[in-house]
């Protein structure tokens, strides 16, 4: 009887440290699980601010390229202007 609440006592105790080392094993896990969590809530922070620099980038090149448009334009206009100038010019 008592040989038998000996072995009892060594499953309980095999158990518990069985039970310790799961339990600091999902500890691990939990503190890894959160770190992840703040890793991520970093690179949407990031993925944020590089969609907002890509939005004014975008802006930039659209007021370029329309100020370009306007400047060619304007060229267009003055070699126009130079050419009908000159060939007026010359027959007179």
């Amino acid at each position: 009887m008592i040989s038998m609440m000996y072995k009892t006592e060594e499953v309980v105790q095999g158990l518990e440290k069985r039970k310790g080392r799961q339990d600091a094993h999902i500890e691990l896990l939990s503190n890894r699980i959160q770190s992840r969590r703040e890793e991520i809530t970093g690179l949407q922070g990031e993925v944020r601010s590089y969609q907002s620099q890509m939005e004014g980038s975008d802006r930039t090149i659209r007021e370029t390229v329309a100020e370009m448009e306007a400047i060619n334009f304007e060229k267009k206009q003055l070699i126009i202007q130079v050419y009908i100038y000159t060939n007026i010019g010359v027959t007179t």
